[in-house]
């Protein structure tokens, strides 16, 4: 029985407390990190808390998806089993649309599985964490640092590029070409510090949604830049020296 996450992460324990052997236990693979807009399904089996064993026949399970501030993202239904055992929801990819913190409830109840054919109940809570990429949030040193590293380089390209005279004409456009380059690797290594360190779904879908519309006029640039460069040397402009032919 697979829980079919992008990426699960140590069990967390389950909000579930049972008193006597009278009703239903549900048990699921626990995780604790989800990723966001990502589609999974949710398999749990049902046993009788009289004898273990398992139900798969005459129960209905009722289960709810909350955000962090007690809304309601899901509400289904599932009265069939999968695998033989496993009743399943399948999380649509647009329930998850936020990093932070989520939660779900299931409730299942079983016409006649009592003694003297009575019904029997129960239900499982369970808390969890959507991230970026599915993961814990830890800093990523790695990439912070690689990111001030691209942009420092950049900025000392930039001051050697703006030193240079017009008769280095091509040089200081062929440096400004490279500044450019840098300029999306550097947003590329900042991306990736938002996607794997900052849990504000807020800040980090309205940086991602900025960088990406960032890189598109960048790329422009770099284009246009790349277009002045090839006409200036067919002007006759001589690679660092600024003669005509």
């Amino acid at each position: 029985m697979l829980l079919l996450v992008s990426s699960v992460s140590a069990v967390k324990p389950v909000d579930q407390v049972f008193t006597g052997n009278v009703g239903l236990q549900i048990e699921f693979p626990a995780f604790t990190f989800g990723q966001i807009n990502t589609e999974f399904e949710f398999p749990f089996h049902v046993y009788n808390l009289a004898d273990g064993t398992a139900v798969n026949t005459s129960t209905i399970c009722t289960l709810h998806v909350y955000n962090d501030v007690g809304s309601h993202l899901l509400i289904a239904t599932q009265d069939t089993v999968a695998h033989n055992f496993d009743y399943e929801f399948v999380i649509p990819n647009t329930t998850f649309n936020f990093t932070g913190e989520y939660r779900f409830l299931a409730y299942c109840e079983c016409d006649g599985c009592g003694v003297e054919a009575t019904d029997l109940g129960g239900f499982v809570a369970h808390a969890f964490t959507v991230t970026n990429d599915g993961r814990s949030i830890d800093f990523n040193w790695f990439a912070f640092i690689g990111m001030l590293g691209i942009f420092l380089f950049a900025w000392l390209l930039l001051k050697i590029t703006f030193s240079l005279d017009e008769s280095h004409f091509l040089l200081k456009l062929f440096f400004l070409i490279c500044v450019l380059f840098l300029g999306v690797l550097g947003l590329n290594f900042g991306l990736t510090v938002v996607n794997t360190s900052l849990l504000s779904s807020v800040l980090s879908n309205n940086l991602t949604s900025i960088y990406r519309w960032s890189l598109r006029i960048l790329w422009v640039f770099i284009a246009y830049i790349f277009v002045q460069f090839i006409r200036k040397i067919f002007e006759n402009k001589v690679w660092g020296t600024g003669g005509k032919k």
